[in-house]
């Protein structure tokens, strides 16, 4: 089952005040809108639930190398850049790794 891309959203305005007879209650406007959900890329479809994320520190201890050969693994024009290697991801300054990518890419290169 895949996650959907669009949804709808209804937003209902409402209008409240206090007269003489006591509060009122008055619909405004109803709109609705199909928006796309963002969140669904972070979504793992097998088990439907959110991917877990995992520091730069946990992926190269995941991999077996150090913190330098990692550093040149995912540095562009390095002798040691592997392009198949899952990009970093950033959210509020701070950087991660999809771990289920990671997993993929350690097993089909073993070694």
């Amino acid at each position: 089952m895949a996650w959907p891309q669009r949804t709808l959203l209804t937003v209902i305005f409402f209008v409240q005040w206090s007269g003489r007879l006591g509060r009122k209650v008055r619909l405004i406007s109803v709109s609705t809108a199909e928006i796309p959900l963002p969140w669904t890329e972070h979504m793992n479809e097998k088990t439907l639930q959110p991917t877990r994320r995992i520091s730069i520190a946990t992926t190269y201890q995941r991999a077996g190398v150090s913190k330098s050969t990692f550093c040149e693994m995912t540095r562009e024009g390095s002798k040691r850049f592997d392009p198949t290697f899952p990009k970093k991801r950033k959210c509020g300054g701070r950087r991660f790794f999809i771990e289920a990518e990671v997993e993929a890419w350690l097993l089909a290169n073993p070694d």
